[in-house]
Formats: structure tokens, sequence, C-alpha cells
């Protein structure tokens, strides 16, 4: 099944050697909590389907992500729960077909096209290089996964 990885991982030749297609920049994100940003500043947490879909979300539990067979993997990065000075939303969309969970900064009218649905706003970030911000970058892996 084919699918989207974001990470703040600039290794690419990794993801490249294993078929993954490089998208680009989704947008900006930190990489660590600062204590002075504690309140605000959140843990952006990765799972992953047995078929490859990675789902992220601020829910440590998951949402329904366990009852689904997705197993957490590690915090991807952090985030901002709510609207911040400069920050955009970060929308969360799901092609039900597919299974593949894709993240955007805008409500972008192909993917509707494609079949994907909107699952709202998965957090906040920037949509520019900030201080302290790292890139977050979206990786594609065409391949189908036989179950």
């Amino acid at each position: 099944m084919p699918n989207h990885l974001y990470t703040t991982n600039p290794q690419q030749d990794v993801l490249l050697n294993e078929g993954y297609i490089f998208e680009g920049v989704a947008c900006y994100v930190f990489q660590v909590q600062e204590f002075i940003d504690l309140r605000s500043r959140v843990v952006l947490n990765r799972w992953r389907s047995p078929v490859g879909d990675n789902f992220y979300t601020l829910d440590p539990a998951g949402e329904l992500a366990p009852q689904n067979g997705y197993v957490h993997k590690a915090p991807a990065c952090y985030v901002y729960a709510d609207p911040q000075p400069n920050t955009v939303p970060f929308f969360r969309w799901v092609h039900p077909v597919r299974g593949d969970h894709f993240y955007a900064l805008a409500a972008e009218p192909e993917l509707v096209a494609e079949g994907y649905r909107s699952e709202g706003i998965a957090c906040h970030v920037f949509a520019d290089q900030q201080p302290g911000t790292v890139p977050f970058f979206r990786w594609y892996d065409p391949h189908v996964i036989v179950l």
C-alpha cells in the first residue's frame, strides 16, 4: 500500500535505498522540547500500521491506532497543539481505500479529487524556517505491500 513518511532526519540515502521518493519539506518543526516552552510545545507521535501507513497524532495513546494494529514507533518531533505566533495548521488527510495518511499546510483540492478525506487539523507548525526549527521532510513510498 503506498504511504507517506515524515521525518526530521536529513539522511536521505537510507530512505532512497528503501525505494522512497523525496517530496520536499512539508513544514518546519522542533526536534526538542525546551524548558521555556514546556506547556505549549508537544510531541507529535508516529504510529505505523502492519501495511506501512504512518500515522501522526498528538494523542500519546494513538487515538484509534492501536485498535487498528498500529504500533507506536517514536516521537516524530515537537509541535504546537494550538495556534501560536507565526504558526499555521498542519492538516491531516486519509485515503480510506489505500489507508494512506497525508499531512499538508493547506486544504489541497487535488487530495479530494484523489479520494482523500479531511480529518481536520493535526497540529500547528511553521510554513517557513524559524529560529530553533528544522525541516520536516515528506517522503513517499509507492510500493504496494501484499499481506
